[in-house]
């Protein structure tokens, strides 16, 4: 599957304790590779979004709103 260009939000927490740090970087990389632009939100919670992340994803999501737009 060739995903060029196409932009992916990844984020997980450091104390995830279903999906491993490793797990999320070969995520990326795989994405990576089918030629999606991978952005990398990590943050210090669980197996969880908090609001820091939200709003910094909010964020990037406008900014393609604007592109595509």
């Amino acid at each position: 599957v060739h995903l060029k260009g196409l932009p992916v939000i990844v984020s997980n927490g450091s104390r995830d304790p279903m999906i491993s740090y490793e797990e999320t970087m070969r995520l990326e990389q795989q994405l990576r590779e089918r030629g999606a632009e991978v952005t990398d939100l990590p943050h210090p919670g669980g197996h969880r979004i908090d609001q820091d992340t939200l709003e910094r994803a909010a964020m990037i999501l406008r900014t393609l709103d604007v592109r595509a737009g």
